[in-house]
Order: structure tokens, then C-alpha cells, then sequence
């Protein structure tokens, strides 16, 4: 009790009243919706870190990816398919990694990263990210509008929702409803531009960062990537997703892909340390799950 009111007691000192701000203006041009890439041959994935620097960073190493927060996996790309923050203990941990990885590394939005700029007083982040960053006397409401001194806020403001590399997509939930690239980029900027993270299309029960479920019927998978033009969605968000919790599976038909299993931090069926989706796209394309011991099991 003595907590809850001194986190209320903070939100009205930091935030000066409870009502969501501002995030800042986005170049979609410079930071596009989708991101587009086609000249990768091998893909490293995970999503929803949640606050686990150290699970992260060991995972990471593990598989030869990275020494400290030097890059060194070559060519190669990771994408990490979003909720960097909350639940576990070092938010801040995970964003600055991620950062100080460079270009190799794409990291799209998730709900707890839209929710926190749709309104940086919800639950989640007052339960997650809130504490922290007034543990460092860094003001929530300077991080939503972009102006903190580390860059952490426009940084995480201008993450794509998803990103295309040759015949595979990721997103954060994966529900595009059936767009093609060019039309799910249109609609996702618009509704920023509209009505902020908080919009339906960001993050309602049906948006491409929330909806679970959402692939329904067998054929749903496939339909939607050839809609995208790939073979395949990758997505996080749902660990439970295809009946399973703790684990990276993929649809019966290869269609769809789930990464996220919790990263050994919040939920009982977790997989301490977490999991990689990595993926070679030159020739036939393959894909295999590396653990944090740097073991490898065939996937597709």
C-alpha cells in the first residue's frame, strides 16, 4: 500500500497530472512503419525481453552474437520483435543494450512500449519502467516526449511496428488483418498521426501489437503472408500460442512462428535464459532454435 502510494505520489510530481501525453513527431519517412529489407542472408529473433538485461545479454553471448555490447555477428541481423520493457528488473538494461548493438540490430514496438507512451501512468509501466527511471531521477513524461538526455524516448517513439527481411515478417503480436505491406504501413501511420499510440490500430484487442488468436483457421497464416508478399510471420506477444507455453513453435503449415517464451523471467512455463529463431534465407531457407547454452534444434 505504502508503494502504490508513493508510485501515485511520483506520477503526479513527474507527470503533473495522470491524462496521456505527447509523443513526439515522427519522420516516417527516416523511421518508415514497416521496414523493408532485402539483403540479408541469415536472421537471428527474439521478442519480449521484458526488463531481462542479464537473461539477454547472456542468451545473446551464448550464441557468439555479441561480446559485452560489441556486435559480432557478422552480416547477420537480429531482430527483436518488442516489449523490451517491464516485468523484469532492468528496462532500462535492455533498451541500452539493444541501442549500443548498432544497426544489425532492429527492434520493433510492442504493446508495453506503445502503451507506455499512450499513457505512461498505466499499470504496466508503473509497475515496470516507472520505477526505474525515477529510481535515476530521469522525468517519464521527458522520456514520452522525447526529450531526455539518453534519447531513450524518441528512440523507442520512432521503432517500426514491424519489419520484412527477404520472405519473412515480424511484428510484435503479428496481426496485420490481411494488408499488404503497403497498405498496413499507410493505415499504422495514420492512426499515430490521428490518435497516438493509444489508437485501435496500435493497440486495441485486434492491433498488430495485441491481438491474440488472431490467426483462427488453418489458412489464416497463409493467407496473410501472401498478402505481405512472404512465406512467413513471426511474431511474439502470445507465449501461449498453438497450445504450448515455454517453447518457439511454428503452424502446422510453417506459415506462422512464435518466439516468445518468456525469457525464464515472469510466467512458470518460461524458459530460463530464453530463446533464439535463427534463420538462413540463402538458397532454401531453414530455420532452428538456439538456447542459451548455444544448442541447436531444427524448426523448419
Amino acid at each position: 500500500m505504502c508503494y502504490r502510494f508513493a508510485m501515485k505520489l511520483a506520477a503526479f510530481v513527474l507527470f503533473g497530472c495522470t491524462s496521456a501525453l505527447a509523443a513526439p513527431n515522427r519522420d516516417w519517412t527516416a523511421h518508415p512503419a514497416i521496414v523493408q529489407i532485402d539483403d540479408a542472408d541469415e536472421i537471428y529473433a527474439l521478442s519480449d525481453p521484458h526488463g531481462g538485461a542479464k537473461e539477454l545479454q547472456a542468451l545473446l553471448e551464448a550464441n557468439h552474437l555479441i561480446a559485452g555490447t560489441t556486435w559480432k555477428g557478422g552480416s547477420a541481423i537480429l531482430i527483436v520483435a518488442g516489449d523490451m520493457i517491464d516485468k523484469g528488473p532492468d528496462s532500462l538494461g535492455v533498451i541500452d543494450l539493444l541501442r549500443k548493438l548498432g544497426p544489425h540490430v532492429i527492434v520493433t514496438m510492442g504493446n508495453h512500449e506503445a502503451e507506455f507512451f499512450a499513457d505512461p501512468t498505466n499499470k504496466k509501466a508503473m509497475d515496470g519502467i516507472v520505477p526505474e527511471l525515477v529510481a535515476k531521477k530521469i522525468k517519464p513524461a521527458d522520456v514520452v516526449a522525447g526529450t531526455d538526455a539518453e534519447g531513450r524516448g524518441r528512440w523507442m517513439a520512432e521503432l517500426p511496428f514491424g519489419v520484412r527481411v527477404k520472405k519473412w515478417f515480424f511484428a510484435h503480436a503479428g496481426n496485420t488483418n490481411g494488408d499488404s505491406i503497403a497498405a498496413l504501413s499507410k493505415r499504422l501511420q495514420s492512426a499515430v498521426d490521428k490518435d497516438g499510440f493509444g489508437a485501435k490500430d496500435i493497440t486495441g484487442g485486434n492491433s498488430i501489437l495485441e491481438a491474440q488468436n488472431w490467426y483462427g483457421d488453418s489458412d489464416t497464416g497463409k493467407k496473410y503472408c501472401d498478402a505481405l508478399g512472404v512465406k512467413h510471420i513471426v511474431f511474439g506477444h502470445d507465449p501461449g500460442a498453438f497450445g504450448e507455453h515455454g517453447h518457439v513453435l511454428a503452424s502446422k503449415d510453417g506459415s506462422l512462428v512464435k518466439i516468445d517464451v518468456a525469457m525464464g523471467l515472469h510466467e512458470k512455463h518460461a524458459v530460463t535464459g530464453g530463446l533464439l529463431l535463427h534463420i538462413k534465407t540463402k538458397g532454401n531457407d531453414s530455420a532452428e532454435i538456439l538456447d542459451a547454452s548455444g544448442n541447436a534444434k531444427p524448426l523448419l
